[in-house]
């Protein structure tokens, strides 16, 4: 039986205390990133690969290890390519740490002013995520991530959300990844 995920006021407190201490990381932090990206957009899984690399499961924000301790941001998990179009880009790397399919109901929780922080501190970490990825040549063609979500979404059993007044529904990974490349895109 499936649990719905409860968003509440104090989860979607901590997001945003979250994502802004992530934007006021340093540049490096996510040159890193972008470049063990990229690696696993390259690396061979096996001698005679047709298909060579991995991709990260930027759906699942799990998949993020953030340490603020340490001042580190790392992929633990990703899955191997099955199509050539599955390639990483920096809208994924924005997207996991955003947690896009999950920001939605957090941005309707918050007041006005944390709001506008919220979306201010997700585009300066998304600034910073395409400077390291232009660095190292990964693409930033947000196409390649909206293809990918898209192509996929059916894939992926979309969770029960509940809100905090009680109501219950269920996500679209299309929708959520849609209202994150608006924001991107100044059409929020």
């Amino acid at each position: 039986m499936e649990h719905p995920i409860e968003v509440n006021q104090t989860m979607a407190e901590e997001y945003a205390t979250s994502i802004q201490k992530i934007s006021e990381m340093n540049q490096s932090v996510f040159d890193r990133l972008a470049l063990s990206i990229k690696t696993l957009d390259e690396i061979p899984k096996h001698g005679n690969d047709n298909i060579p690399g991995f991709k990260v499961d930027s759906i699942n924000p799990n998949n993020l290890m953030v340490d603020f301790e340490n001042n580190e941001l790392n992929i633990i998990d990703y899955f191997s390519k099955s199509k050539p179009s599955h390639q990483n880009s920096s809208t994924d790397i924005t997207a996991i740490i955003s947690d896009f399919t999950l920001m939605p109901e957090y941005y309707d929780l918050l007041s006005p002013e944390k709001q506008k922080g919220l979306i201010e501190n997700i585009k300066t970490i998304d600034k910073k995520v395409t400077d390291s990825s232009n660095k190292v040549g990964l693409t930033t063609d947000r196409n390649v991530f909206k293809t990918f979500i898209n192509e996929t979404s059916k894939y992926y059993y979309p969770p029960h959300i509940v809100t905090s007044n009680g109501v219950s529904y269920k996500r679209d990974y299309r929708v959520t990844s849609q209202k994150l490349l608006d924001i991107l895109s100044d059409k929020a």
